[in-house]
């Protein structure tokens, strides 16, 4: 069975390199774009950013310091990221065609005792909510209409001690840029959380057509019917609709919430954006134990132009209910491929680094997520598996994870293209469809 697995696991890996290798049109040279073959491979292997780790996976045919010596050097060119994230989204734009959501969110890495670590900057702890020595993560997170299909499409990580420096907005600005390149004419709808609450980030969306989903902090003032529409009376809007929403628990139940939710249009009271048409959404959470004054929620969108009230609302309240994936992946990434012990001396080698753990992210979000599933619903009992299809909104990539490491524990690199070219090799549908008798 694992000969079986392995195989459709090198056929595919094959593919996907192809795939990376044919959007790469004068981008990457030859020896840079086998370093993103030998790092994405011993990503899958060792399921770690450190790079000796990486170098013992590849099992090369030459000493260790002679490997580790080259990846290092490479890992030291400047903009090698940014022609990353390039290639992918051009190897891509199938992913982009086919989603309707783009979950916008930052993240962080915190270096507390490293000293030598270039640009090393202050970062707000998010999990002990204070300020320590680190990097900012910036991650675009792309999800289809019914949230089945997921995968991460974008990621930088970034110092506010780098040279040219801006802002933080500005780098939100660029990351929408960029996608906007490769998308297709189905339009993308960014998602954010209350700290995008920014001005300068909605005017220039609203002035090239981005539309977003935006969840505000109260202190926006907004126009209505030509007069201020201030925070305090949002309230005031009736809340015509009733939306259920799922919850995880730490337990990994499902727990359904009922809100009461109402929306209107409005504008922002900005001489550039005047006479566009944006949408307040209010949500109320139901509950014996809440208030007629607690619950409140209150999202702003800028959404095509002749989309309903009535779409508005569902778009709205389904997209921001996505959110919950992105949260996830970051999760994700600091405890099942313990993003944080990322430890390069190099801030070129860092963002390098970073953007290639996303890139072999995707491969276990969507490249090699089929084979992966399959492989670990043969483990279950009937029980198991029809729990692991039914409850949907389980984030199962921990266990697709294990899997291919599992897999991949005993190949080699070079083992990727041999077995691809053997001719009549069983694939794992094969298998299924047989009871497993090959």
């Amino acid at each position: 069975m694992s000969t079986i697995i392995k195989a459709q696991i090198s056929k595919k890996v094959n593919y996907l390199f192809k795939k990376y290798e044919s959007a790469n049109v004068g981008t990457i040279t030859k020896p840079e774009f086998k370093l993103f073959k030998d790092l994405i491979f011993g990503l899958m292997k060792s399921q770690s950013p450190i790079v000796n780790s990486i170098n013992r996976k590849l099992e090369e045919p030459i000493s260790l310091k002679h490997t580790e010596k080259r990846l290092r050097r490479h890992l030291g060119k400047r903009d090698l990221e940014q022609r990353f994230q390039e290639v992918f989204l051009k190897a891509n734009k199938n992913t982009l065609k086919t989603s309707q959501f783009i979950i916008v969110d930052d993240s962080d890495i915190v270096k507390e005792y490293s000293n030598i670590m270039e640009n090393l900057a202050n970062v707000r702890d998010g999990d002990k909510h204070i300020i320590k020595k680190g990097y900012h993560i910036l991650n675009g997170f792309a999800v289809s209409s019914d949230g089945e299909n997921c995968s991460p499409v974008y990621s930088e990580l970034y110092s506010t001690l780098e040279k040219d420096f801006k802002s933080g907005n500005e780098k939100i600005l660029k990351m929408h840029r960029l996608i906007s390149k490769y998308k297709s004419l189905n339009p993308l709808i960014s998602v954010h959380d209350r700290g995008f609450d920014r001005g300068k980030l909605f005017i220039p969306a609203i002035e090239n057509d981005d539309y977003f989903i935006c969840r505000l902090n109260e202190k926006r003032y907004l126009r209505k019917n030509d007069k201020t529409f201030k925070p305090q009376d949002w309230k005031n809007i009736e809340l015509t609709n009733s939306c259920i929403a799922n919850h995880i628990t730490k337990s990994g139940k499902i727990k359904k919430t009922k809100y009461l939710v109402g929306i209107i249009s409005v504008e922002l009271p900005n001489k550039k954006v005047i006479g566009k048409k944006l949408w307040l959404l209010v949500s109320k959470k139901t509950g014996t134990r809440i208030k007629d004054d607690q619950g409140f929620s209150y999202y702003l969108a800028y959404l095509p132009e002749k989309i309903t009230g009535a779409e508005a609302l569902e778009t709205i309240f389904r997209g921001y209910g996505y959110r919950w994936k992105i949260e996830e992946y970051h999760r994700f990434l600091k405890s099942e491929l313990h993003y944080e012990k990322m430890c390069l001396q190099r801030y070129s080698a860092l963002k390098i680094m970073n953007v290639l753990m996303m890139i072999f992210s995707s491969f276990i979000f969507k490249g090699l997520k089929r084979i992966l599933f399959k492989f670990i619903s043969l483990d279950l009992s009937k029980k198991e598996f029809k729990r692991l299809f039914s409850e949907k909104p389980l984030f199962i990539y921990y266990k697709l994870a294990k899997a291919l490491k599992k897999l991949t524990t005993s190949m080699k690199l070079y083992e990727l293209k041999t077995e691809a070219l053997k001719e009549n090799i069983p694939t794992l549908f094969d298998y299924m469809e047989s009871g497993g008798v090959v």
